[in-house]
């Protein structure tokens, strides 16, 4: 588990260290070049390098969603369990 803001978020998504993705969106918007951000510079520009996330999910928490995904470097969740049934 490990919970973080954008600065911290980048290089953990980009060094593949992580495997599930949770993150809350509220009914509220901020912006600007100096507005907080929930992933910092992965040194992206066009959304074909965007991330893809795999089995995820959405769930309503309050008056916030909730998104739940895995990574691609994890396989997604059957990869996860295969490994956890070989250990």
């Amino acid at each position: 588990f490990w919970e973080c803001g954008g600065t911290l978020a980048a290089p953990c998504i980009s060094s593949a260290v992580a495997h599930k993705l949770m993150a809350f969106v509220a009914p509220k918007v901020i912006g600007g070049a100096r507005a907080p951000t929930p992933v910092g510079d992965l040194g992206f520009v066009e959304m074909t390098q965007a991330v893809s996330l795999h089995d995820y999910a959405w769930q309503v928490v309050g008056p916030d969603l909730l998104f739940t995904g895995y990574l691609p470097s994890s396989g997604g969740v059957q990869a996860l369990a295969s490994e956890l049934e070989e250990a």
